[in-house]
């Protein structure tokens, strides 16, 4: 199993146009083969001292976080989807739409090491 994760601050007034943004592009993901995707929004993070989801992102008071993983089935599967979805002009329109700034985002891929659930225990 792999997954692709980023953070990245989205204005509290544009949460609603990311909201949509993001399940246009959730459900294209999915329909080019990843397993699922899932956004979520921070509630109460902390400005941190040395290190913080906010302090990364250089957040302002008018942001919130938003955290997102999607889940492939292995590292050679996401490049396929990855490539795949990045050809698709509607990735692209989504793109276009998403009221965030790029340039303050964090993502990169990761190994799954531990993937535990409640019904494995």
């Amino acid at each position: 199993m792999y997954l692709d994760s980023f953070v990245v601050p989205v204005k509290r007034a544009d949460l609603a146009v990311y909201r949509q943004v993001a399940a246009e592009m959730a459900a294209l993901w999915c329909a080019l083969g990843a397993l699922s995707v899932t956004e979520a929004v921070a509630d109460g993070l902390a400005w941190g001292d040395a290190t913080s989801y906010p302090r990364a992102v250089q957040a302002s008071d008018e942001e919130v976080i938003v955290v997102a993983t999607i889940v492939f089935a292995s590292k050679a599967q996401k490049d396929a989807v990855t490539t795949a979805a990045f050809a698709d002009a509607r990735m692209q329109a989504c793109f276009d739409r998403a009221p965030v700034d790029g340039t303050r985002m964090i993502w990169g891929g990761f190994d799954v090491i531990v993937n535990a659930r409640s019904s494995d225990v």
